[in-house]
């Protein structure tokens, strides 16, 4: 598993590169919250993460007393830099909404993100959340899953929606050099390749032998190899 990092105004980023040589390879940052509210670090912490090469998520909170066209702010500010992991739907918040109409909209704004973004959506919630607010929806599961669970257990409690988990997130009390304060952190299900292929960062060509004896001829040569070069 890898680790990473999920951020917004609430923690200070003093150093970004000193994030990611500290071994965190992704990251999410809050974007917006319903329709009425922008997170004023989104713009230099998304810019700030893909300067220091780590892999982003910008996320959405989706806020059921408002119009389910919310969604339209979140796609309005990153329509243009989507950043490398798929975009995120935070589903925390349930305001005293009954659960047809949060499942409504959450189902809409999902697939609205499918659509501008052209990448299926992952959906961050937690175990207790699904269970109380959402109503089944066979949509839903379809829809990668990034569990908030803190616990020292070796797997997190999971929402009966889904059999599987991509992200987890099983701590708010994180230290990361380059970050003041305490931050959440996530585990990526899977390596290096998985998260590059969610990324859609393709795999270097193999190297043929040829190249490969050339490149080995030429290293020899800076020390002080002099034989017949390679034709």
């Amino acid at each position: 598993m890898l680790i990473g990092f999920d951020v917004s105004r609430y923690e200070v980023v003093s150093d970004w590169n000193a994030v990611r040589s500290a071994g965190y390879v992704f990251g999410s940052t809050r974007a917006t919250v319903g329709d009425y509210y922008t997170d004023p670090t989104f713009e230099s912490y998304w810019q700030g993460m893909k300067d220091a090469g780590i892999l982003r998520m910008a996320y959405h909170v989706l806020a059921p007393d408002r119009p389910q066209n919310q969604i339209k702010r979140f796609i309005d500010l990153v329509r243009t830099d989507w950043g490398e992991l798929p975009p995120v739907l935070d589903l925390e918040l349930d305001r005293g909404v009954e659960r047809k109409v949060i499942t409504d909209k959450t189902l809409y704004c999902l697939k609205e993100l499918e659509k501008a973004s052209n990448r299926k959506p992952i959906v961050y919630t937690t175990a207790s959340f699904a269970a109380s607010h959402l109503l089944p929806a066979a949509d839903l599961g379809s829809f990668p899953l990034w569990v908030a669970n803190y616990t020292t257990k070796p797997i997190p409690t999971m929402p009966s929606f889904w059999t599987q988990w991509v992200f987890w997130q099983y701590t708010e009390a994180g230290k990361i050099p380059g970050i003041n304060g305490a931050t959440d952190l996530n585990w990526f299900n899977g390596d290096q390749d998985a998260l590059n292929a969610m990324a859609g960062i393709k795999p270097a060509p193999p190297v043929s032998l040829e190249e490969w004896a050339r490149q080995v001829d030429a290293w020899a040569r800076t020390r002080g190899y002099s034989g017949p070069k390679l034709a």
